[in-house]
This record gives structure tokens, C-alpha cells and sequence, in this order.
């Protein structure tokens, strides 16, 4: 028994296109998850450790200042947080140092973060991801965003 192997020219086949999709068209995107109705949470994994608003910068004798001042936002639902006081800073509304900051962390991307008050002038500014404040830094002073409001 002979067996005979036949093998095709490759350079003469070659992929055709059976359709061409329409120029124009965009893919879909789905809507945004509404996070307004939960309640938020905390993320330390961003928390910038070595920069000027460190968490532990001046000892941990703040760190309880800190849990006392966010454990009462942790009843209110994200849609009732946002405020006066609690609220999104838009980058360019930062201070230079902040957004040279951001730049030198690796997230020079970040459009907005939020700041919530706990006190006069102390603030934790975080990165809000869906209803997790992935918290950033301890402002004591103020000064990621000064206010030009009397009294702060």
C-alpha cells in the first residue's frame, strides 16, 4: 500500500474577510453602578505612607482621632455624606504640592479625590472607588485643599 501526501501551496491560499464591520460604529457601555444607596468602606491599600500627609507621620496618637471621626460615616449611606465639609476635590483644585504629589505615587491620573472633615481643620482625603474611600492621606493641617472660607 502507497500512501500519497498532497500538501497545498500556502502563498496561494490566503484569509479572505467574509465580513467587514461598519465603520462608525462604538461599543456599547453599560451603565455605571449607582453607589449612592450604600453604605462605604475603607481601603488602606493606597495610603501614602512617605509623602507629607503620611497617616503615621507625627506617631499614631491621631490614629484614634481618625477611627472615632469615620466610624460615624460608616451609618450614613454614601448619598448622604456629600456636603459642605465632606465632599470631591477636583485635581487642578488641589494644591501644587498635592498634585506633584499624586504625579510621584503613581496616580496623576486620579480626576477627583474626596475629603471628609473630622474636626476643624483635619481632613482624610481618600480615592472613592465605587462606595470604597481608598484612603490617601491624613491632612491635619488643611492644606491639601486650603479653604479661603473665614474660619478655616
Amino acid at each position: 500500500m502507497n500512501i500519497i501526501l498532497v500538501f497545498a501551496s500556502m502563498d496561494k491560499k490566503r484569509p479572505r474577510t467574509k465580513f467587514r464591520p461598519e465603520s462608525g460604529k462604538e461599543p456599547r457601555n453599560e451603565p455605571l453602578p449607582d453607589y449612592s444607596n450604600q453604605y462605604p468602606s475603607w481601603s488602606f491599600r493606597r495610603m501614602d505612607i512617605n509623602g507629607p500627609w503620611c497617616f503615621y507621620k507625627d506617631g499614631a496618637n491621631h490614629i484614634k482621632t481618625i477611627i472615632e471621626g469615620l466610624r460615624p460615616y460608616e451609618d450614613k449611606l454614601w448619598k448622604e455624606i456629600p456636603g459642605d465639609r465632606d465632599h470631591a476635590i477636583k485635581r487642578k483644585s488641589l494644591c501644587q504640592k498635592a498634585q506633584n504629589r499624586l504625579k510621584e505615587i503613581g496616580l496623576d491620573d486620579t480626576e477627583e479625590v474626596f475629603s471628609i472633615h473630622l474636626g476643624s481643620l483635619p481632613r482624610v482625603i481618600g480615592i472613592r472607588d465605587g462606595a470604597v474611600l481608598r484612603l490617601l492621606w491624613w491632612d491635619i493641617k488643611h492644606e491639601v485643599c486650603p479653604s479661603h472660607k473665614k474660619g478655616n
